[in-house]
């Protein structure tokens, strides 16, 4: 049984991106990493990764896990860390709480989170596979 993402307006899942492209360049900064060696790493013009960071190019989803390689971070712990910066911002500003968009945020988390570890899974048999053929 397949979860479904949380209903979500348009412009919530741009700022939702948004956040999440700015954590992602937080954690490369934190990690000591310019733009131009990360896009080195990844094989891509120093421009196209700061695009990515900009969110003017979508991040597809291996290109994140590669990032995280690179950063030497779970691609999992990044999203958890996401959530958590969402809730510190929210905590240190002493906003009103939105408790339904911090429950979808969360919801979203655990699809996203859900929706990785299968594809690792999947990545990890379809490798295995691969070996396994290539002895046999």
């Amino acid at each position: 049984m397949q979860n479904n993402p949380p209903y979500r307006t348009v412009s919530n899942v741009s700022d939702t991106y948004q956040l999440l492209l700015n954590n992602l360049r937080n954690v490369r900064i934190n990690h000591g990493f310019t733009q131009l060696e990360i896009s080195s790493d990844l094989n891509i013009s120093e421009s196209a990764y700061r695009r990515i960071e900009l969110g003017y190019s979508l991040l597809s989803m291996p290109r994140y896990l590669s990032i995280c390689e690179i950063l030497d971070i779970a691609p999992c712990k990044m999203l958890s860390d996401f959530t958590d910066q969402i809730d510190y911002e929210e905590n240190r500003t002493q906003k009103p709480r939105n408790e339904n968009i911090l429950s979808e945020l969360r919801r979203e988390n655990h699809f996203l989170k859900s929706l990785l570890e299968n594809y690792l899974e999947k990545l990890h048999d379809h490798i295995l596979q691969n070996s396994l053929s290539a002895k046999g």
